[in-house]
């Protein structure tokens, strides 16, 4: 199997004619916001769904992981993905990390119309049109032509829901086929060398040796290719590359990701946003629907799973600043961007050499905790009246 490192090399050159597209190159800036579930992401990375100056993607792995596994979409949750089911932390596979970085250089090259085209029918785009309010146009391209995005996947998938499953981490063996079949490791080309059978199987299935619950999947989404494929165009690249600030903002990857983007391109600029264990822990506890098949009603345990993998990043992020990258890559911790986030807003566009709009300043406007009243309670500590002494002792501990 091509190593991570030599396979971002052999599409090294690839990707430079991609950005050549950019006369001005030099002053795009990629941004990479990496985080996790119940951190207040949202609320921080909102800085970023400004789309007349930025191109905001909002946790575009959830659709990777259904067109690499055929998962259901919104059921890869983060905890399955970093935690095995005893707990201890997981190592994500090769072919997994490279998909990752694949997917993520795809949307800053402004490359988004040649994405597996499960990506494309994926519901996220309309589920999460607030954070991205850009791709509304793309929506609204597909429903003109009779297609709707929360419902195109679903159509699909029903032909190998029941050799994939439902949901990512319950059936290993049933992952492990799937992604051999939807997401081949030796598939090789003159223009990629990590293409998904989603584009490889485009326009004919008659010399493809597959199951045919299979084949009938590739051939409902080869059906619908010339309209994703024109709406990404137009209605994602297009917009993306009018952008010199292009964010993505994700839970489903990990410091690996980061750092193989942060080697291979100096205009990518990293985000490391996470949260005090206690207010994350008290978000996952009420949150039912944030729940992976590893999770369990238990703060210890809770805790052991949202500091194993942040631990380990941040032990990571270390040793890449002390590569020489520490310019470009920054700390966000949540209990202290709430305590004044209009300052926190403009450090971090300072950070990227940037000035936020009046949209942005006027979101953030009133909302930290020292705007509110002695009868309010800041957002970030919520959790000391709601949390129980027992659980925030098995939290410390």
């Amino acid at each position: 199997m091509v190593s991570l490192t030599k396979l971002l090399v052999q599409n090294r050159g690839n990707l430079s004619r991609l950005l050549a597209n950019d006369k001005d190159q030099l002053v795009v800036k990629w941004v990479l916001v990496l985080s996790y579930q119940r951190t207040g992401s949202t609320f921080i990375t909102s800085m970023f769904n400004d789309p007349d100056a930025v191109f905001y993607i909002y946790e575009p792995l959830d659709p990777l992981y259904s067109a690499m596994y055929g998962i259901r979409d919104g059921w890869a949750v983060p905890s399955d993905i970093f935690n095995n089911r005893n707990g201890s932390l997981r190592s994500l596979p090769e072919t997994e990390q490279s998909a990752i970085t694949w997917t993520m250089e795809r949307i800053f090259t402004c490359n988004m119309a040649s994405l597996p085209l499960a990506i494309l029918a994926h519901k996220f785009w309309s589920v999460f049109n607030l954070q991205m309010t850009h791709t509304r146009k793309y929506i609204t391209c597909l429903n003109l032509r009779n297609l709707t995005v929360s419902t195109i996947l679903q159509s699909c998938q029903k032909f190998i829901q029941r050799r994939c499953g439902f949901r990512f981490g319950k059936n290993s063996i049933q992952n492990k086929f799937c992604r051999e079949v939807l997401w081949g490791d030796n598939l090789d080309t003159e223009t990629d060398h990590y293409l998904p059978n989603c584009n490889k199987y485009r326009g004919s299935l008659s010399n493809v040796t597959l199951p045919t619950d299979f084949k009938k999947y590739f051939q409902c989404l080869i059906d619908v290719e010339p309209t994703l494929t024109k709406c990404a165009s137009n209605y994602l690249d297009k917009p993306c590359k009018q952008k010199k600030l292009r964010v993505i903002k994700t839970v489903r990857a990990n410091m690996r990701s980061a750092e193989l983007l942060l080697k291979s391109y100096q205009y990518l600029y990293l985000i490391h946003l996470y949260r005090d264990p206690r207010g994350v822990i008290k978000s996952r506890l009420k949150a039912d629907w944030s729940r992976g098949l590893v999770n369990r009603p238990s703060a210890a345990y809770e805790a052991q799973l949202y500091c194993s993998p942040v631990l380990n990043d941040i032990r990571q992020r270390i040793h890449l600043e002390h590569e020489g990258h520490s310019n470009r890559i920054k700390e966000i911790i949540y209990d202290d961007f709430v305590q004044k986030p209009l300052l926190s807003v403009l450090n971090s566009y300072h950070f990227l050499g940037k000035q936020p709009s009046i949209h942005v300043n006027r979101y953030y406007r009133g909302t930290g905790c020292q705007s509110l009243s002695n009868k309010t309670q800041c957002r970030s500590t919520k959790w000391i009246k709601t949390l129980k002494q027992e659980n925030i002792s098995a939290i410390n501990s």
